[in-house]
């Protein structure tokens, strides 16, 4: 890190350690450089032992000169870029277009059409699959294998959104920096060729299912408000969705049997969560949630209060020198844990949501000698829905 650095705009070298960097010909300078509002060109700023024609050590390595803004307890220093920079491999690259063909394949198979490689009229859009759907349902399908800042994310999920369309972030990592930064699933590791071969891809987070129970004697765990006993009372929370694939993700998102819920606030904290549910275990949340889906305020972050000591500026490069300085490690973003509804209209009757729904498939029609795979879970078959689709009895339970 240094405590110095080149501007590349307006071709002037800035000192960190100065209120007004050193240049007070330049007033705005701060809030171009860092912050919310800042410039998001990745060659704005460049060491300054590069700069004045010398070889930083970042580019001996082979690496790049360029460098951002952090800050730190000691004030605010500049980093390259990419010491630990995560590069695009050949075979990521593969497993990129692989989903992206996967998705079509997925959605044409089901009769929605898909584009790929879509872009808006002013180009400032670019969605890698569309798939469109039924009463005017627009899916933007964004397979993302490589790392992605939250702010990227959020900028492409907001243009997607200014053009109809509503963002379906797709990773195979648990600690993608995209998770519950706008809607998204996640599917398990798997090879770009199992991908390319059709085999089925288990969608593993950010699909859920609403879960009613009564905290009684029966509750194999305490109440989860006041954490010991069992209060008598319903709760309410969303858990992980299992054994649904990836080509059926595709059909119920774009067919609007799947919607996604924006919660703005995690009881106990600030975090806030998207998640995908059945459109009936929506619409039954919205029912009984008492204020899971307020407006929450916007608070910025507060700025970090450092003594910053003035120093002369420093034209060396300082890339790979010991600081004592280490990057926390990068946190699981999908834990896999429930959501716990926090609070829960207190003039509702839950009793009826806890009562099991059958379905009497005694007839003879519900019956094919010929299996095929169940429209839910992807499973064989003999039997068949009231429309005559291939469906395993709890599957259609299930989707009531």
């Amino acid at each position: 890190m240094a405590s110095s650095v080149f501007c590349t705009r307006y071709g002037i070298e800035l000192n960190l350690t100065l209120p007004d960097l050193g240049q007070p010909g330049f007033p705005d300078l701060w809030s171009e450089i860092y912050g919310d509002d800042a410039d998001p060109d990745r060659e704005l700023l460049q060491c300054i032992q590069s700069a004045r024609g010398l070889p930083c050590n970042s580019e001996a390595e082979g690496k790049s000169p360029y460098m951002y803004i952090q800050q730190r307890a000691c004030g605010p220093v500049a980093v390259h870029r990419n010491p630990g920079k995560h590069e695009v491999t050949p075979a990521e690259s593969d497993e990129h277009k692989a989903l992206k063909e996967r998705i079509c394949k997925d959605a044409e198979a089901v009769g929605f059409a898909a584009d790929v490689e879509s872009r808006s009229v002013d180009g400032r859009r670019r969605t890698d699959v569309i798939v469109d759907g039924l009463n005017g349902i627009r899916i933007g399908w964004e397979p993302q294998m490589s790392k992605l800042g939250r702010r990227a994310v959020e900028r492409r999920t907001e243009l997607a959104k200014r053009d109809g369309l509503t963002s379906m972030w797709l990773t195979k990592s648990a600690k993608a920096e995209l998770i519950n930064r706008a809607p998204w699933s996640r599917i398990k590791e798997t090879p770009w060729r199992e991908i390319v071969a059709g085999d089925p891809l288990d969608i593993v987070g950010g699909v859920n299912q609403l879960d009613i129970w009564r905290c009684d004697i029966s509750s194999v765990l305490p109440c989860p408000v006041s954490r010991y006993g069992r209060c008598g009372k319903f709760h309410a929370q969303w858990l992980p969705a299992h054994n649904l694939l990836l080509n059926k993700l595709v059909e119920f998102t774009a067919s609007g049997e799947y919607r996604v819920l924006h919660v703005k606030r995690v009881a106990g904290s600030r975090a806030e969560r998207y998640l995908w549910a059945p459109r009936r275990e929506l619409d039954r949340y919205y029912e009984i949630a008492a204020d899971e889906t307020e407006e929450v305020e916007q608070v910025a972050p507060e700025p970090v209060e450092a003594e910053v000591r003035e120093r002369p500026l420093d034209t060396s490069c300082r890339y790979g020198e010991e600081t004592g300085f280490r990057a926390p490690p990068t946190p699981i973003r999908d834990t896999g844990l429930a959501l716990a509804i926090a609070h829960l209209r207190p003039d509702l009757d839950l009793r009826t949501a806890t009562e099991p729904k059958m379905l009497n498939w005694t007839d003879r029609s519900h019956w094919s000698a010929d299996p095929q795979p169940c429209v839910s879970c992807n499973g064989l078959t003999n039997l068949r829905d009231s429309t005559g689709r291939p469906a395993h009895k709890v599957c259609a339970e299930a989707r009531l």
